[in-house]
């Protein structure tokens, strides 16, 4: 995030970029015959086209890096490295690496005590060194499944992995969620429940999973209900 913010912000005064991206804009409008000049409202404050789409190039340029920092802040960037706890990362990783991951959340832990914190990391670690490398998890859904029948043992860390379960880690896909809930819920479907709504939505996003079900067996089943 940090090299596209930087890309960025030496985009924003770079002169051949701009006048490039210019040269393709005049040539568009000139192919489609679009009329290339200011607004009475913008005439006032830019002196030509190619000043207001200096201007506009560089808002959006801002704007751009504005919504990085905002998505991608020092607690999101934090708790994003909650990873390293997951077994196929935390053979590489140390206490130190995540330490500050346990006083930051320390408030929706067990304990604030770090020395707990560390025991916990270590015998944690230990448990994951003695899996088949193969059989290690790489991915946090796979982590708490496994975590299931020892999270006793290890009740702080299981909360940082649940904690990171409920990050949007990839932005688009919780943007693809809304989006299918606005393919779902039209206009004619408008009063659908949030129960239908959400049982709608589960099937269009796992729709793979879906294909496969033997819909004739869900149908001898409520023949008898």
């Amino acid at each position: 995030m940090e090299h596209a913010s930087t890309y960025l912000a030496e985009l924003i005064y770079d002169d051949n970029q701009v006048n490039e991206l210019y040269n393709e804009f005049t040539k568009f409008i000139e192919l489609n015959e679009i009329g290339n000049c200011l607004s009475r409202t913008a005439s006032r404050r830019y002196e030509s086209v190619k000043d207001y789409f200096i201007d506009v190039y560089r808002t959006f340029i801002t704007t751009t890096i504005e919504e990085l920092g905002r998505r991608f802040n020092e607690h999101q960037k934090l708790a994003m490295s909650i990873a390293n706890l997951i077994p196929f990362y935390i053979v590489n990783t140390e206490f130190s690496n995540v330490s500050s991951l346990f006083q930051h959340y320390k408030d929706d832990l067990q304990t604030d005590n770090p020395n707990i914190h560390k025991a916990e990391f270590d015998t944690w670690k230990y448990y994951v060194l003695q899996m088949k490398e193969n059989e290690r998890p790489s991915i946090i859904v796979e982590t708490l499944k496994i975590m299931q029948p020892v999270k006793s043992f290890y009740p702080n860390i299981y909360i940082l992995l649940q904690i990171y379960a409920l990050i949007p880690v990839s932005v688009a896909g919780a943007e693809r969620s809304f989006s299918v809930l606005k393919l779902i819920k039209t206009k004619l479907r408008n009063r659908t429940g949030d129960e239908r709504l959400s049982d709608l939505a589960v099937i269009n996003i796992h729709k793979n999973i879906a294909e496969e079900l033997n819909i004739s067996c869900f149908n001898s089943y409520f023949l008898f209900l």
